[in-house]
Formats: structure tokens, sequence, C-alpha cells
């Protein structure tokens, strides 16, 4: 009967310990979302009531994030992410609270929503290696403060 209690409370302690890990763990990893995403500032220079990116220059993070994303996923989300018929508008998405890490995972692991099914893109280098300069882009247009276009890089 003394083994039991014994065998009974390690296990609880093994809980314990795990549960606590995985909490650790989890505040790192958001710590870790939340410096990256303060880290991905884009700079968007434009004239006063510029209506349209060509007439704006950009950091070269966020020109290449423009390059990228009319390259590889406007097929899909439309011309400077406005969205089609089967994909969101990302401008719109960005400004329903989408931080860095949820659209990592999204890019990353896909997603299945009700008009059809985002694959993943977790094997393809392109995508993976710029998802930084990909995020700041859509940022810039989200946040209102690059239009549609073409921009120039600084």
């Amino acid at each position: 009967m003394r083994s039991n209690a014994v065998v009974g409370y390690l296990m609880t302690l093994v809980v314990i310990v795990a549960v606590a890990l995985a909490i650790m763990v989890n505040a790192s990893e958001e710590k870790a979302a939340g410096e990256t995403q303060a880290s991905l500032k884009y700079v968007v220079e434009c004239p006063e009531g510029a209506k349209s990116a060509t007439q704006c220059k950009v950091d070269p993070a966020t020109f290449t994030g423009y390059r990228m994303f009319n390259r590889l996923c406007n097929h899909c989300h439309g011309e400077d992410g406005v969205g089609s018929s089967f994909a969101p508008n990302m401008v719109d998405k960005f400004n329903q609270n989408v931080d860095y890490a949820r659209f990592k995972d999204v890019v990353t692991h896909g997603f299945k929503g009700q008009n059809g099914v985002m694959p993943g893109f977790e094997k393809n280098q392109a995508v993976m290696d710029r998802l930084d300069q990909i995020y700041m882009y859509l940022k810039a247009r989200a946040d209102g403060v690059l239009g549609q276009g073409r921009p120039a890089q600084l």
C-alpha cells in the first residue's frame, strides 16, 4: 500500500514538472515571437498625398518582400495581396490581428479555410528564407503606408 502512495506521489510530481516546463517553453516562444515581430520594421517613404506604391520608396527588405509576394503568392492572394475568389485579402487579414507567429505558422504549415486550402511552404526554401521580408511588405500594406503597385527601393 505504501509503495502505491509513493508511485502516485512520483507520478503527480512528474506531471507538475512537465506542466511547468511546458509553461516555461511556451512563455519563451511567445517572448521570442514578440521580439521577432518587433524587429520586423519596414521603412516606407512616400510623398505627401501618394496614392500608389509607384510613388514610394521602401527599404531593401520590404522591397524583397514585395518581389517575393508578387512572384509566389499573388497567384492566389491577388496582386499586392488584395485577395481573389479563393484566397483572402491579406491586407484585411493583417488588419484582423495576424501577427508574425500566425503568419509564419500558416505559411509554413498551410491552412484549410472555408473557400479552399493553402499548402504549406516549409519545403520551399525561397519562401522560408524570406518570410520576414514578405511579412514586412504585407504589414506595410495593411498599415496603410504603402499602396498598390511596385515601389522603388531606397
